[in-house]
């Protein structure tokens, strides 16, 4: 029988103990990145993909789609001898409309989150601004606090960094409140987990778009739906005027309600062309107002960086006390924040004026086909 010594009866030990250690070490490394949340990188088409799919707005107008088809069905399987053609008509009608419902409930929930992202990319942006700003206070606190020590600067002076420092971690401690509750609010758009860490890719910064109103009219009379169902609505009673006319059979009362029902369509029709003519206006409008806004957004923030250089560069040889330094600080912060705002209502402003004029960020033919897939 082999007979083994107590070295190496202590090496086995230790290399059981090692294996045990490493088996742990493993457990926890695994249990840890379960625990960590998800981290989900996503353009603004990918968010508006997601939402249209896990969307309860979709969902349930889906599913009032698919009540609406079950209902016609029914009705067919009784026979046409059964049912009248006005009921037939009018449940083949609701069938189309709970059609139509899905398409709106689509780009409704495609704009929303367009904006939703905006919202989520300025709370970043505001995040960013602030903590621009603590970097800042606390540099200047050690800046105070060595003079300070040196006899050089008062003890007021010391008291007013470190009081902005106070308030510069609040203002950060604000923005990140802000940023986690449009994180939630933006996940719940998409259907995700609030712990899932969404990572915005497009950024969108300020691009003015350059239309004309006369190209967005234009554009909008051929591409709005409301536009387009009205011209089909034109076409279908045309057809059934001339049918009245040409075709044997159609009493009086027939002609003049096809006439009649031509008249409305010509009526509605004009009436849809002036509400959307009006529609792209006021949103040209407001987009034009949002870029001048963000114009002159820019321009306070460039005399605001401006005046702080100046007013540092006073401060670092006497001309000027820490308090108007802090100023002159607090001053680009706040024209920081006023852009990103700026910039969040034009890129809301110009999702508005591609609805008005029937543009659409992702295609909803294309969203109907990613789904059927």
């Amino acid at each position: 029988m082999k007979r083994y010594g107590k070295k190496h009866v202590l090496v086995v030990l230790a290399l059981s103990v090692v294996l045990v250690m490493g088996m742990h070490i493993v457990a926890a490394a695994e249990e840890s990145a379960a625990s960590e949340p998800a981290v989900l990188e996503l353009t603004l088409e990918d968010a508006i993909r997601l939402a249209v799919e896990n969307g309860s707005t979709v969902k349930t107008a889906k599913l009032d789609e698919r009540l609406a088809e079950i209902a016609l069905l029914e009705l067919k399987a009784q026979g046409e001898e059964n049912v009248s053609a006005e009921t037939m008509a009018a449940r083949e009608k609701a069938y189309k409309d709970a059609q139509e419902a899905v398409i709106n409930a689509m780009k409704s929930t495609a704009l929303s989150v367009e904006k939703s992202y905006y919202a989520l990319l300025k709370a970043l942006q505001r995040v960013a601004s602030a903590e621009r700003s603590l970097e800042a206070k606390v540099r200047q606190l050690e800046i105070v606090s060595v003079k300070f020590e040196a006899g050089i600067e008062a003890k007021s002076a010391l008291d007013s960094a470190q009081d902005g420092v106070k308030t510069a971690e609040k203002q950060l401690a604000n923005a990140e409140f802000s940023l986690e509750t449009e994180r939630i609010r933006f996940n719940s758009a998409l259907g995700l987990d609030p712990a899932v860490k969404v990572v915005l890719v497009d950024e969108f910064p300020y691009k003015p778009v350059e239309v004309t109103l006369e190209e967005s009219i234009a554009y909008a009379l051929e591409n709005r739906d409301d536009v387009k169902a009205r011209v089909l609505a034109l076409e279908d009673a045309k057809k059934s005027f001339e049918r009245t006319q040409q075709i044997p059979g159609h009493t009086k009362i027939d002609a003049e309600k096809a006439s009649i029902n031509l008249a409305k369509a010509e009526m509605q029709l004009a009436s849809t062309l002036t509400n959307a003519v009006v529609a792209v206006r006021g949103a040209y409008t407001s987009l034009v107002s949002a870029g001048d806004n963000v114009e002159a957004a820019l321009e306070s923030l460039r005399k605001a960086e401006e005046a702080l250089e100046k007013t540092k560069a006073r401060y670092e040889a006497g001309l000027a006390t820490l308090n108007q330094v802090n100023d002159a600080e607090a001053a680009v912060v706040e024209a920081e924040i006023k852009l990103t705002q700026s910039v969040y209502d034009y890129n809301t402003a110009n999702a508005d004026f591609c609805q008005a004029i029937g543009k659409d960020y992702v295609s909803i033919d294309d969203l109907i086909e990613g789904e059927e897939k």
